[in-house]
């Protein structure tokens, strides 16, 4: 009894849909009709998932190569990150009353991983932060950039450049950066205002915005083909594990000692099995794809 429930377990985990009363139903089992209908749309879609689960990773992991590379020129003073971000962005103008501190800027740099520049920002005569706030945040606004207050003592602007030339930053209302990985050059920093400028920072939202990008592509296909996206992934999950189960599932249809109803259950299941055996020379390459999405993911 314990060995035929957890066939059934297996079956019910690999699809899902199985027992389901009509095709239109959405856990109803896939028919060839409908893999055959969906072979050319999931070609289409297999590259752009790829690209949506892959791309922000590889640019992840050649942007962490690269820096790794600049910290080793900053740890020999070889390197200035805010001359990096001069080479970089074209929006990397310095305000009046901004005193660059280059040790505690490689610090910082090495903390997050990207170009970076600390500044301690001067003021002076009363309310004296709150007018240096508002002239920094003006001359940045004067040359394109966007910025207010994000929270509590914490203002942040950055501009809308090509993402490899973003530059955005943050005024904060007292040295943070002492606390941090920054060791004795930022706390020997003033205690008042200090400016971060970095490239990239925000990377995580550009990598949301490519994958965004990539999403509206995939859905632009699906309406050409006049797919719903729930019905494309219902195909490409079912033809997934046809393929990972074909030959177990087919196996144990012809269990003979098995009760009635886990068999037509296997052979519900070896069927879609079966469709994915008939169409696996034009399946294979777009499932290699889709498993490789699925791997970027995790």
């Amino acid at each position: 009894m314990m060995h035929t429930a957890v066939i059934l377990v297996i079956v019910v985990a690999l699809f899902p849909g199985l027992g389901a009363a009509s095709e239109d139903s959405p856990g109803a089992a896939i028919t060839e009709k409908e893999v055959l209908h969906m072979i050319p749309v999931m070609q289409a879609v297999s590259d752009l998932e790829v690209t949506a689960a892959c791309g922000g990773k590889e640019r992840a992991q050649n942007d962490l190569k690269e820096m790794q590379a600049r910290l080793s020129q900053f740890d020999a003073g070889k390197d200035d990150p805010l001359e990096i971000l001069r080479k970089r962005s074209k929006n990397v103008h310095v305000p009046p009353n901004a005193i660059y501190n280059r040790e505690c800027s490689k610090a910082i740099s090495a903390y997050y991983h990207i170009p970076s520049a600390v500044f301690a920002l001067s003021g002076t005569g009363k309310n004296s932060s709150a007018k240096t706030v508002a002239g920094v945040l003006g001359f940045y606004r004067q040359r394109g950039m966007d910025g207010g207050q994000m929270e509590q003592h914490t203002w942040g602007f950055k501009d809308s450049a090509p993402p490899e030339e973003r530059l955005s930053g943050t005024i904060h209302s007292n040295n943070i950066y002492g606390e941090l990985a920054g060791g004795e050059a930022c706390r020997k920093m003033p205690s008042g205002l200090i400016m971060l400028l970095q490239q990239g920072a925000a990377a995580g939202l550009d990598n949301g915005e490519a994958t965004g990008q990539t999403n509206s592509r995939i859905d632009a296909v699906l309406k050409k083909h006049a797919v719903a996206r729930e019905q494309y992934e219902r195909v490409r999950d079912a033809m997934l594990a046809a393929r990972e189960a074909a030959g177990t599932i087919e196996g144990m249809a012809r269990n003979d000692r098995l009760p009635p109803e886990i068999r037509n259950e296997l052979t519900s299941a070896g069927e879609q099995a079966g469709i994915y055996r008939k169409y696996s020379a034009r399946l294979d390459p777009i499932l290699d794809k889709l498993r490789e999405a699925m791997n970027c993911g995790k």
